[in-house]
């Protein structure tokens, strides 16, 4: 067999596997969740979108997307096929869901950043909240094409919505509509009280005559920016399984256990001052017995390698969970 006629074979065989290896699908599946305790109206759909969403100045590409009429009430399961060729390990991907009316207005759409498939984000099994559309904080404020961004900077966490002329953005506690401005480079968009300009990943942001300056794009900061713009004041995590608790001094302690498998709400208590360093949490309803301790010492996550300033340590109904947390 002359060399012509094996590299041709070769060459066969490599775009045999090369075609074969594009048309590779794989699957996330998961479940959909409402708080509210209402009916979905008949004929609601249903649409689950997976994004690329590395680039902060840019919008999010669609890799897959699905629609469907839920053939149950929440939680409401979905599957989400797509190419495993789309998938670039070095960027980042999320998941976003929405739940419309038969004459398509928007009812729920979800409101944190899902992060899966890459940078050690789930890849199966996700369970995605819905927040009520009508509810009108920044916290919700998107359109199918919007972006959901943190912005750390030396001494604030601000998240940010960014669609096609406007952006929304909740810092210190304002929720603010920006208008897009002429810029010489990046995104700019402002008001009469504020200022919000970015470049790739960087940004800098002006409040009433203050700016912020080293503003970077954290794509792992964004669910506590988003838990912050709820009115959440303090917010843990924790692994194996996955856990998190939200503790919103006004309303309730809600713990989520298994990766969303497992919640448990409860009153907030009043708190037991152990030390200046160290607060306790002890909440008892009919069904669960929670104790909540939080002190004030470094505190890196298992997984992640994030660093925090508070070491949490949760007792719910005989299991103890260990984890990180931070004041929002």
């Amino acid at each position: 067999m002359n060399n012509s006629r094996i590299k041709g074979q070769l060459l066969a065989t490599f775009l045999l596997i090369t075609a074969a290896l594009a048309g590779c699908t794989n699957t996330i599946t998961g479940d959909i969740y409402y708080r509210e305790r209402i009916a979905l109206p008949p004929d609601a759909r249903v649409s689950v979108a997976l994004e690329d969403v590395s680039r902060a100045d840019t919008p999010a590409t669609t890799i897959s997307k699905t629609e469907f009429t839920p053939e149950t009430q929440v939680p409401i399961p979905f599957s989400l096929t797509y190419k495993t060729s789309d998938i670039n390990n070095n960027h980042r991907y999320a998941l976003r869901a929405q739940i419309r009316s038969a004459d398509n207005q928007l009812l729920w759409a979800t409101v944190e950043h899902y992060g899966v498939l890459t940078q050690d984000s789930p890849k199966d099994r996700v369970s995605l909240q819905v927040a009520r559309a009508d509810q009108t904080s920044v916290t919700n404020q998107s359109s199918d094409d919007a972006r959901r961004l943190a912005y750390e900077c030396d001494q604030l966490l601000a998240l940010v919505v960014v669609n096609a002329n406007t952006a929304m953005i909740h810092v210190n506690g304002a929720d603010l509509q920006l208008q897009q401005a002429p810029a010489a480079s990046g995104a700019r968009y402002t008001n009469e009280r504020a200022e919000f300009w970015s470049k790739g990943d960087e940004a800098t942001i002006t409040l009433d005559g203050e700016t912020f300056t080293n503003c970077r794009n954290k794509p792992e900061q964004l669910p506590w920016a988003e838990a912050k713009a709820r009115g959440i004041d303090f917010r843990a995590t924790g692994n194996e399984p996955g856990w998190l608790l939200e503790l919103d001094a006004d309303l309730q302690i809600e713990f989520v256990g298994d990766y969303g498998n497992y919640r448990v709400i409860t009153p907030v208590p009043v708190p037991d001052l152990d030390s200046a360093q160290r607060s306790s949490y002890h909440a008892v309803t009919e069904s669960h017995d929670l104790l909540l301790t939080i002190e004030t010492k470094p505190c890196q996550d298992s997984m992640s390698g994030m660093q925090f300033s508070q070491e949490v340590r949760i007792l719910l109904d005989g299991r103890a969970y260990n984890g990180c947390g931070k004041s929002l």
